[in-house]
């Protein structure tokens, strides 16, 4: 698998595939470095979980200036 950045273009056309992929892919890193920040696992995943929902909801625009795991 690539950067994270097909996945998410994937979803945005409609495949929910792509979507279920960043979340595997992104997920348990996403909590541990949320975790450095708040200091509190429960939160770190409320937060990972408020991430996905974002991109879910409003589907920002990825410009590819950064990597993919950047910009998540």
């Amino acid at each position: 698998m690539d950067n994270g950045e097909s996945s998410y273009r994937r979803f945005l056309a409609g495949d929910n595939k792509g979507l279920h992929e960043i979340i595997c892919s992104y997920r348990a890193g996403l909590i541990l470095y949320l975790n450095s920040f708040v200091q509190n696992v429960r939160t770190s995943e409320e937060l990972t979980e408020d991430v996905f929902l974002e991109l879910i909801i409003k589907r920002p625009k990825f410009s590819g200036k950064c990597s993919f795991k950047t910009w998540l």
